[in-house]
């Protein structure tokens, strides 16, 4: 009974073709990639099972953790730290007229942000690092999973860093929308000394990494001092 119970939990969460992949990596005991075209969602997404991957779809696809009450439809949204890109999809399905740019600066992560959005139109993925200055980095593993990167600036790094400026600037972007940003401890640097384009924000959605690196959530407090805020799971909102 328990086993149809946790395959009918699996079907539901991610429809037929989840369940063989999801049952075989559990009897190997390693990740799996597979796609899924989950009920949830208008076209398939590539997932690596035994991985942050299914809890982060759950967060965010089930959950709907990034859902707030809007008083106009967002026309501009960037997603900082789009790991597998299922964020963005639910910009794209929520807000399927939005502009979506989508960040995200390791490889693997990178290529299923790529493969996971190419059916929507509306989302641009860049790989790249948010940074308060334009310079490269370096992309530093810290052992908690496919979504436990963090950069490091290195002017002979791998990954190019791009600061919110410039992404105004190079898309002809008056203003930000939504910024939702979950760039592991990095918020530390991109808030600090509260940067000028924090005016042109519509509505903030951060998660903060103290645990990671001391001072994040102070950092963007004081940046954002003059913004009601609220919590809702790990996700804290600025408006």
């Amino acid at each position: 009974m328990q086993s149809i119970k946790k395959i009918r939990t699996v079907y539901h969460r991610f429809g037929i073709r989840g369940i063989v992949p999801i049952t075989l990596s559990k009897f190997l005991r390693k990740p799996i990639e597979m796609e899924v075209h989950p009920p949830r969602l208008p076209h398939p997404v590539r997932l690596r099972t035994r991985t942050s991957d299914l809890r982060v779809y759950d967060e965010v696809i089930t959950n709907r953790q990034y859902e707030c009450d809007l008083q106009n439809e967002p026309e501009i949204i960037i997603d900082a730290g789009a790991n597998i890109g299922l964020a963005s999809i639910y910009f794209a399905i929520r807000f399927p007229d939005a502009h979506i740019v989508a960040i995200e600066p390791e490889k693997e992560n990178f290529r299923l942000l790529q493969e996971n959005t190419k059916s929507y139109k509306n989302i641009r993925p860049i790989q790249a690092a948010l940074w308060p200055r334009e310079t490269r980095v370096d992309v530093r593993d810290r052992c908690l999973d496919l979504w436990g990167f963090q950069t490091e600036e290195n002017s002979l790094g791998t990954i190019p860093a791009i600061t919110v400026s410039k992404l105004l600037r190079q898309h002809s972007i008056p203003r930000v929308d939504i910024l939702k940003m979950d760039i592991e401890g990095a918020e530390y640097e991109v808030f600090a000394g509260v940067p000028d384009w924090i005016s042109r924000v519509g509505i903030l959605m951060i998660e903060l990494h103290d645990q990671f690196k001391a001072g994040c959530s102070e950092m963007v407090y004081t940046a954002m001092a003059n913004r009601k805020s609220w919590r809702k799971g790990e996700i804290t909102f600025f408006s």
